[in-house]
């Protein structure tokens, strides 16, 4: 993907300040593939038959893992914004101000600025996927707009007996018993395997690992030693992600 400036995708914090993740969450990106699936499908944007659920809850239900990397250089910026509301038993007009976090991108280097990698339960829902992922016009908030410049589809190749390996895309922290170097960034996100899309009200927060250094502004390639009773390494061509058991 590449993003066309940048995009937003808030924290579930109980601050009224709404500031941005610095990587999009799985739960946006598997928010994003939904927009084509629905299209393609023909489904509202609500759940056709579950009240109150949003049709990316069919995507979350194919999807087993979502691993992404990073290519582009990201900074955090904060918008202030005016808000105003008015009681009306006090007949009272009251102000305040709010920080509206977002995250532009930095100068890619002729690549994309997001690669994403979408594991499905079932080898028939792949070109399922595949076809929508072609749609996905935008990432997080509504003028987040992103172009899709490649998709590639197919079967991944696992090794359940295989523990030590390097990979440039994101993985739970708690699959892992040990990842150099420690130059990474942690957030803690929605775990899209216990959380619906969109209702994340008391989900469960998980500490997430990205291949992204801190210091340097630029992704990087870790080393990781597997839990292999948690998560197995997989790859997709030449990429390798570590996806959930």
């Amino acid at each position: 993907m590449r993003l066309s400036w940048g995009f937003t995708a808030k924290t579930l914090t109980a601050s009224k300040t709404r500031e941005s993740y610095l990587v999009p969450p799985p739960t946006t990106l598997i928010g994003a593939l939904a927009y084509g699936y629905s299209r393609l499908h023909r489904m509202p944007e609500l759940h056709p038959r579950q009240v109150g659920s949003s049709s990316a809850e069919e995507v979350r239900r194919l999807v087993v893992s979502v691993n992404e990397s990073v290519k582009s250089p990201l900074f955090q910026y904060a918008d202030l914004s005016k808000i105003r509301w008015y009681y009306i038993r006090e007949k009272e007009a009251r102000f305040d101000a709010v920080a509206l976090g977002k995250v532009y991108k930095g100068f890619s280097r002729g690549v994309g600025d997001l690669d994403v990698v979408y594991v499905v339960r079932e080898e028939s829902h792949m070109k399922t996927i595949a076809v929508s992922a072609h749609s996905i016009v935008r990432v997080g908030g509504s003028h987040g707009l992103v172009s899709v410049e490649n998709v590639e589809y197919g079967p991944l190749q696992c090794s359940p007996s295989e523990t030590d390996t390097k990979t440039r895309y994101s993985f739970w922290e708690d699959l892992a018993v040990n990842v150099s170097p420690q130059d990474v960034l942690v957030q803690e996100v929605v775990d899209y395997r216990k959380a619906s899309i969109g209702s994340y009200a008391g989900a469960p927060l998980r500490r997430r690992i990205y291949p992204y250094s801190l210091a340097l502004l630029a992704p990087i390639e870790v080393n990781v030693k597997v839990d292999s009773r948690k998560a197995v390494i997989c790859r997709a061509g030449e990429e390798v992600v570590i996806v959930e058991r």
